[in-house]
Order: C-alpha cells, then sequence, then structure tokens
C-alpha cells in the first residue's frame, strides 16, 4: 500500500500531521472568560497612579499582560507559552 506513494508525499503528510496536532494543543479562548482579576489589577494601577501623581511601578504592565492572557485562555495557557519558548 505505501509502495505507491513517494517519500515526498510521506513527509508531506507527516508535516501535514505535526502541524494539525500543534494546532489542537494550541490554547484556545475560553468561553466564558473572567475578567475579575484583570479589572482589579487594572484599577488599582489606575488608583495607584492617582495616589503617587503619575508614576507607578512598570512592573504593572507586565503584570496587567499576564492577567488578561490569562482571563482569555486560561490558567494553563502559562504552561504551554513556558514550553514554546525553551
Amino acid at each position: 500500500m505505501l509502495e505507491n506513494i513517494t517519500t515526498e508525499e510521506l513527509r508531506a503528510e507527516l508535516d501535514r500531521r505535526e502541524n494539525a496536532e500543534k494546532e489542537i494543543a494550541k490554547p484556545k479562548q475560553l468561553e466564558s472568560m473572567d475578567f475579575t482579576a484583570l479589572r482589579s489589577l487594572c484599577q488599582r494601577y489606575i488608583d495607584d497612579i492617582d495616589k503617587v501623581g503619575g508614576y507607578v511601578d512598570e512592573n504593572y504592565r507586565h503584570y496587567i499582560y499576564e492577567t488578561a492572557i490569562s482571563a482569555i485562555f486560561g490558567k494553563g495557557v502559562w504552561e504551554w507559552i513556558n514550553q514554546k519558548r525553551k
């Protein structure tokens, strides 16, 4: 059965399957997103800016980014992201 298939066709099929598996494993947006933590963090950011006259810890941007990604994709998204960064 496989003798009628070229090596290039086999490689192309393996690539197609690998890409399909990667797509399945890629985090998907949650159907129901919980923005409670993001809203709270953004409010603290605004409150802190108000208290100190404009300057706040620059780490807020990073925390807001992480919280937004988690709210949209779920808490497990960081395991996937960190695995991809290796």
